[in-house]
């Protein structure tokens, strides 16, 4: 099979104050090896829940009640919801086999450790290798992200260096294990349009020479354009359009996946015309009972559409949507 990774039926629910609060609601999902996903979407859709959820990291009160996450690898697979998460199966696969580029290296590293540090620890955790090959390794990934003078600077605290440099770290420590799958949430938000422009320049790098899968979460499409094989948008837990990058850009089918390319400022926008927008928010979860979630903000909402719930239904072999204008 080409599918790294199935997610089927996958659902994740908070319980708060005796309410019970659906973040991810029926997701079904594949990744192929060896491709980038990019996962979109405005914030509050759940992304990160979804990421969180293969990484085993689900916080409290927050759990996976319903689905399956297959992974395969040596030749089997195996339910990451089956396996508990602090299992010694589960960490030799968390940071060893799946990795994870979180959105805030500054709250990701560990202020009180060295950068060389922390990222020999995960290799030592992972690799059973001893401090002097550990830290050859260390010296060998910071190099390849492009981090200056590797052999000096692995003595820096995450305190000393810039948004960028702290980000070539996140992404060095998730891929000194070679992972099979690599997760970057929002790996670029927090960073300045130049910084932004060299870490996706080294995301593509790493794409050629490391060749992992990769899932990418964002909410700038410009990113996909540049990152992914295969598109998937979400709204409010579920996937309302999955296609390649190209249909995405050149034949969206959604309304949502319309309105998000529409709101994408141009460079040949007259000075005088508004730039488009999607009327209202994101509902919170579990707030439309009956019908689409997208209905309230939809420009073609039918009647139907407050009452009947679209399925995710396949247009072609590199298109689905998940809209009753199609079914």
């Amino acid at each position: 099979m080409d599918n790294l990774l199935d997610i089927t039926s996958l659902h994740v629910d908070f319980y708060l104050d005796k309410k019970t609060i659906p973040a991810i609601n029926g997701l079904n999902l594949s990744i192929k090896k060896e491709k980038t996903l990019g996962i979109v979407g405005e914030s509050g859709c759940g992304k990160s829940v979804l990421a969180l959820s293969i990484m085993g990291l689900i916080p409290p009160p927050g759990k996976i009640t319903k689905g399956k996450i297959w992974f395969r690898y040596n030749q089997s697979e195996i339910d990451l919801v089956k396996i508990n998460f602090k299992s010694k199966l589960m960490r030799s696969i968390r940071g060893n086999k799946i990795s994870m580029i979180f959105q805030e290296p500054m709250t990701s590293l560990n202020p009180v450790f060295t950068i060389g540090d922390q990222i020999i620890e995960t290799i030592r955790i992972h690799q059973n290798v001893n401090y002097t090959v550990s830290k050859q390794r260390t010296i060998n990934i910071l190099k390849e992200v492009g981090y200056p003078e590797p052999e000096k600077r692995i003595y820096d605290y995450p305190h000393q260096l810039s948004g960028g440099m702290l980000q070539r770290v996140m992404i060095a420590m998730a891929l000194v294990c070679k992972p099979l799958l690599l997760i970057a949430d929002e790996p670029t938000t927090a960073l300045d349009v130049t910084i932004q422009a060299q870490v996706l320049r080294l995301m593509n790098e790493i794409k050629k020479g490391f060749k992992p899968t990769i899932m990418f979460i964002t909410h700038d499409l410009g990113v996909i354009a540049k990152m992914a094989d295969e598109v998937a948008i979400m709204y409010v837990g579920e996937i309302v359009e999955l296609a390649s990058v190209n249909e995405i850009f050149s034949n969206a089918k959604h309304p949502y996946t319309i309105g998000l390319l529409q709101s994408i400022p141009t460079l040949n926008r007259q000075r005088n015309i508004l730039l488009n927008t999607i009327k209202g928010n994101v509902p919170n979860p579990g707030e439309i009972k009956y019908g689409c979630n997208f209905y309230p903000r939809c420009p073609q909402v039918m009647k139907k559409c407050k009452n009947e719930k679209p399925k995710l239904i396949k247009l072609s072999n590199k298109q689905e949507v998940s809209c009753l204008l199609y079914s």
